[in-house]
């Protein structure tokens, strides 16, 4: 066996790395469980709270690969809530002047 044996630990609020971990009567809670492909055995675990999710390497490289083919679902990104009333600003620098006429009709 490689990796790291833990028994009867409570992980809390961290980021705990699965690669590698074998482990008895653990408590993860609010815990990141970091993935990269790896072997692991977690046994008789317990999980509180909130958990977040991070694969890397190997790991993350399925995720992208399964995504690609629609094999798991594509994130869509959080699109902030636009106020309808309030007004758009936009700053353009130019380096010369600008010279013309502007018309809105």
């Amino acid at each position: 066996m490689t990796g790291m044996f833990a028994e009867d630990n409570h992980e809390e609020g961290g980021v705990t790395d699965m690669d590698g971990r074998y482990s008895r009567r653990e408590i993860f809670a609010n815990e990141t469980l970091r993935y990269g492909g790896g072997h692991f055995s977690i046994t008789d675990a317990t999980f509180n709270g909130s958990r977040t999710f991070e694969f890397i390497g190997a790991a993350r490289n399925t995720i992208i690969f399964m995504q690609a083919f629609g094999l798991l679902p594509t994130p869509r990104p959080q699109v902030p809530e636009v106020n309808p009333n309030a007004p758009t600003i936009k700053t353009a620098s130019f380096t010369t002047p600008l010279k013309g006429t502007f018309v809105i009709k």
